[in-house]
């Protein structure tokens, strides 16, 4: 039968017009779907951001309290050295 012909058939109209219809349903429910994954996506993305944001925060106040340490121990190394030396030069003065 063709084209023409079974376009005006009012039935074959009418599962013309289901088929569009369902098809453009389902494609409604797909771009939904799709909406709501790249949403979802989205926010996943931006939780990973600010995690790797806050442990970039943590980890330089971490450096930066390790560098304070280090400075300090080598403070109370010299200190600790500067004291001996005085103490043993004090006592050799004195047997």
């Amino acid at each position: 039968m063709p084209i023409s012909t079974a376009l005006l058939n009012p039935h074959y109209k009418t599962y013309l017009l289901l088929i569009t219809y369902y098809s453009l349903l389902i494609t409604h429910y797909l771009l939904l779907i799709t909406y709501y994954s790249l949403l979802i996506t989205h926010y996943l993305l931006l939780i990973t951001y600010y995690s790797l944001l806050i442990t970039h925060y943590l980890l330089l106040i971490t450096y930066y309290s390790l560098l304070i340490t280090h400075y300090l121990l080598l403070i109370t190394y010299y200190s600790l050295l500067i004291t001996h030396y005085l103490f043993f030069n004090i006592v050799s003065k004195y047997p």
